[in-house]
């Protein structure tokens, strides 16, 4: 069996981390907010700390192998962020056997600035193909009508991402294309994305819904486990 690992960051970004931690403790910083399983691991107080913060993950992260990139994301800017910027999560022994880490990092990106649109039925019959970027842990999905993608500025995102990926969606790592294979015990649903990040929007994003469970969205990971989706193999 493979040995887990502590956590999913890649260690040089985990090491940055660790830097503003310590000097959130010299500040006195260091107070802890709970929000149901996930802990607040990371303050930063002002927002010339946060875009500092940023700019050295940036610096870290050009330097790291797309392999160590691989669906890991970080911010494009420090305005982005929450001040609680870094959250964690400790996985049980049965979602560590499945992720390969025991603790989950994220960062806390500032998603109630965008007003949503009102989500729609979605038919299936419009589009099979589906892509997505980031860990298949989430639930949130484009349709790829013929062989284009949205591309990434209409799709509102905070992260950071080189300018080959700007031009051309399907060279991040990050990037993953699904193909819907049975669609009897789902619903789909569609909006078009709202403009945020400094982002125009205007994509078309998916969630989907299982029948059984009429309000509760089911993960990519969830949909691939049980055949809804497919996936194609775009990265070696």
């Amino acid at each position: 069996m493979e040995k887990i690992k502590k956590h999913n960051m890649p260690v040089a970004i985990y090491h940055v981390i660790e830097k503003y931690i310590q000097k959130m403790k010299e500040k006195g910083w260091d107070k802890e907010l709970k929000d149901d399983s996930y802990i607040g691991v990371l303050y930063l107080e002002t927002p010339e700390v946060m875009q500092e913060f940023v700019e050295e993950l940036i610096l870290v992260y050009r330097k790291l192998s797309r392999i160590e990139r691989r669906d890991f994301l970080i911010p494009e800017k420090g305005k982005y962020l929450n001040s609680q910027c870094v959250i964690s999560r400790p996985l049980s022994i049965a979602q560590q056997e499945i992720a390969g880490y025991a603790t989950e990092y994220a960062f806390a990106y500032d998603w109630n600035s965008i007003i949503e649109n009102e989500w729609k039925d979605y038919n299936e019959d419009q589009c099979k193909w589906f892509d997505r970027i980031g860990t298949p842990a989430g639930s949130y999905l484009c349709p790829r009508i013929g062989k284009k993608a949205f591309p990434l500025h209409m799709r509102s995102l905070p992260y950071f991402f080189f300018k080959e990926e700007l031009d051309n969606i399907t060279r991040c790592p990050s990037y993953h294309l699904y193909k819907l294979q049975r669609s009897n015990t789902v619903r789909l649903k569609s909006r078009r994305t709202a403009s945020g990040f400094d982002k125009k929007g205007g994509a078309r994003e998916i969630i989907v819904k299982s029948i059984a469970e009429h309000d509760h969205f089911q993960s990519v990971s969830t949909l691939l486990e049980c055949g809804v989706f497919g996936e194609m193999i775009l990265h070696g």
